[in-house]
């Protein structure tokens, strides 16, 4: 007891509190002359900080502490604060800042008369922004010192399952025209997502590539390409899916690409004489855009021609154009003719070639290396040439000894065709006539040109010689 008794004063100091000292405390003043007894009361609460903050749920649970709950799925979160006196409050929490929320809080005993337990429960439905979150439980009691307030809380963090965004394709934009050989990267972007995108890229439907990375907050995945052929019209696609979107989100561009034409062919007529009809075709390969066609002939551009395309197999264009044209009269020269395919995006142009060749006589024939009238000797040797100028294609050019053809060759050089025949001749040539034909494509006869030899005999013979032509 502490006070001054004389004054009337009787103060009760407690050391040593304990949660028995927790209860109602009297201040009694006995009766005296005939004064009833006094009394008043004073009740103790001894306050008790909480032993335990635990923060749980029964939801999944990949490690400690964490907490896995698809997006808009509910979620139930318990605080137990235990061992407290008086029964402490419960202050939820997201990310350290206090947020309201509905809860439902329950006390009761802790198995001693003095001390309490608290526990709330809260039911969320979180977000995808909720995904990786801190929810955390603060006890609030009036014994638990602000610098200790950090010792008394349980945090959990959310894991919200949520699909990823919807692909997005960057490096090239639809309607965009790439060159043969031209090198793009294409880029697929997914953001979000818990678990993050699978990526796939695809080719026309078929996959062409599956590896991605994972980034904070994104998932990219590339696809570098060098445009050929079949890149015209390709439809490259983007596919995101996770476990919790199985169905593929898809993003998806279509390429175009130019190219060709690789190669220009003419067919038609090759052949034909002076008067004529020459019908001409010319093709170009694939191209994209389709090759716009122009003839020459004899380097003369040809006016008012047309063409048509039609669709190849790899997707370009086959263009097509045919002529028709009448070979002068007394033309001696060959036509050229030239087919110019040219692609009007590209710039490019391929030409194709061919040679008409204009049919005409040759000279006729003339036989040198004998003067007619001339005598030869029994036994000399004689050389005959048979000579044809001109014509297109050149004479081919055949002897005859009588009805008899000769072994004979045709060689040309300059324009001029010529055959020898060498032998040695006989009292047998003695007026004998040697023949040569001269023959040519454009000539529908024969010319022909002959010389009859002289052969001088001996006087012996003589008679032989004169008998062997009566």
């Amino acid at each position: 007891m502490l006070g001054d008794p004389g004054s009337g004063v009787h103060d009760l100091e407690i050391t040593n509190v304990t949660l028995e000292d927790d209860g109602r405390f009297q201040c009694q003043v006995s009766p005296n002359r005939g004064q009833d007894a006094i009394r008043a009361d004073a009740i103790l609460t001894v306050l008790v900080k909480p032993t335990s903050v635990t923060a749980s749920s029964t939801s999944r649970s990949p490690r400690l502490g964490l907490y896995e709950v698809g997006q808009g799925s509910q979620l139930t979160l318990r605080c137990d604060v235990t061992g407290a006196r008086p029964a402490a409050q419960v202050q939820w929490q997201r990310n350290g800042v206090p947020v309201q929320l509905d809860q439902e809080d329950s006390f009761s005993g802790w198995g001693h008369p003095g001390r309490n337990d608290t526990t709330s429960v809260v039911t969320l439905r979180p977000t995808a922004a909720d995904d990786g979150a801190g929810i955390s439980c603060v006890a609030q009691h009036p014994a638990i010192a602000p610098e200790d307030r950090k010792f008394f809380n349980s945090t959990v963090q959310l894991s919200v399952l949520y699909p990823p965004g919807a692909p997005e394709i960057s490096g090239y934009t639809e309607g965009e025209v790439v060159s043969i050989g031209q090198q793009k990267t294409l880029t697929c972007i997914s953001r979000g997502g818990n678990p993050p995108a699978q990526l796939v890229w695809l080719k026309n439907g078929r996959p062409i590539g599956s590896k991605y990375r994972s980034l904070p907050g994104h998932t990219l995945a590339e696809h570098r390409l060098r445009a050929d052929v079949s890149d015209l019209g390709a439809v490259y696609s983007c596919q995101a899916s996770s476990h919790v979107q199985p169905e593929p989100l898809t993003a998806s561009v279509r390429t175009m690409v130019n190219f060709g034409p690789d190669l220009v062919t003419i067919e038609g007529t090759r052949e034909a004489r002076g008067g004529d009809l020459v019908r001409l075709t010319c093709v170009t390969s694939s191209s994209s855009p389709a090759a716009n066609i122009t003839w020459v002939i004899n380097d003369r551009t040809m006016e008012n021609t047309s063409q048509e395309t039609s669709v190849a197999g790899d997707g370009g264009w086959i263009s097509s154009s045919n002529i028709s044209t009448v070979v002068p009269i007394g033309m001696r020269q060959d036509m050229t003719v030239a087919c110019y395919g040219l692609n009007p995006a590209l710039g490019r142009t391929k030409v194709g070639s061919a040679k008409i060749t204009v049919l005409h006589p040759p000279e006729p024939p003339t036989i040198l290396g004998y003067e007619s009238g001339s005598h030869l000797r029994a036994g000399e040797r004689v050389s005959l040439s048979c000579v044809s100028q001109g014509g297109n294609p050149p004479a081919t050019l055949t002897w005859y000894r009588g009805d008899t053809e000769l072994a004979s060759s045709t060689e040309v050089r300059d324009s001029v065709a010529r055959s020898v025949v060498t032998f040695q001749v006989d009292h047998a040539d003695n007026r004998r006539a040697y023949t040569c034909h001269s023959t040519n494509s454009a000539e529908g006869k024969q010319q022909t040109v002959s010389t009859t030899l002289n052969v001088f005999c001996e006087c012996l013979l003589s008679e032989l010689c004169e008998r062997s032509h009566l």
